[in-house]
């Protein structure tokens, strides 16, 4: 059978173990799941990723977005509290200083740009903290009667229930108004970054997406649809509306 003819030029950031994790997985993991779940994913929809090494600022950022369709702010450790104008609290874990600058910057050009945007965990965390807003460092310390967002379960088990906003970019996308989905997280948005929307929440009021109406694609999500888009066709859906809006 010939090949599919690919749609897109996706880029996807890749984080690396810092702390606490680099003496319990391979140097490898981070890398190697990105190219499985994510790169997956992204192929299954007809479009071809591309990993967007650490460390790469400025210029380097400029070249590489001028080669992309679309880009894919993907998950890893915690967001600095200083790029949000804030104060570690307990209940932080490992961060990323060199990560978090590389992927603020890069969601900024790409927000000017009008590059598609999917966020997913910490992208979607990213996603708000560049357009200026906050994070719960913690959310078990930080918010009274909260869902427990970090189960240890794997990435392919759905845990809890969102609401889907009517009338958002995400609702047409999913065409429901509430789904599992398979939260893996302990920080969470607090304050909405201004121009940006809350599409879904969970039970215990904790934003689970937002979206820019004002760019063609702008979308994080906190949950990981790179883990179920095998078997959940909402979580496969996501990916291929990015990949659409890229060829818009």
């Amino acid at each position: 059978m010939p090949a599919k003819k690919c749609k897109a030029l996706i880029g996807i950031t890749c984080s690396r173990l810092v702390g606490a994790a680099w003496s319990k997985l391979s140097k490898g993991h981070f890398i190697n799941y990105t190219l499985e779940a994510y790169g997956r994913a992204v192929a299954a929809c007809a479009a071809a990723p591309v990993l967007v090494p650490l460390g790469q600022f400025g210029a380097g950022l400029e070249l590489i977005l001028e080669r992309l369709d679309g880009l894919i702010l993907s998950g890893g450790p915690d967001v600095h509290p200083r790029h949000y104008r804030g104060m570690p609290l307990a209940g932080l874990g490992d961060v990323d200083d060199e990560l978090d600058r590389m992927e603020l910057e890069l969601a900024g050009l790409a927000l000017a740009r009008d590059i598609p945007i999917l966020g997913i965990c910490r992208g979607h965390q990213i996603l708000n903290v560049a357009c200026g807003g906050s994070l719960f460092q913690d959310i078990a310390g930080q918010v009274p009667g909260a869902l427990l967002h970090n189960p240890g379960i794997d990435k392919g088990t759905t845990s809890h229930t969102i609401k889907i906003e009517k009338g958002s970019l995400l609702y047409r996308i999913i065409g429901k108004d509430e789904i599992w989905v398979n939260g893996r997280h302990h920080q969470a948005v607090e304050k909405v970054a201004p121009g940006l929307k809350v599409s879904a929440v969970a039970p215990d009021g904790i934003v689970e997406a937002l979206e820019d109406p004002s760019r063609r694609f702008a979308i994080g999500v906190q949950w990981h649809p790179e883990g179920t888009w095998k078997n959940d066709p909402y979580s496969l859906r996501l990916f291929e509306a990015l990949v659409e809006a890229c060829g818009a």
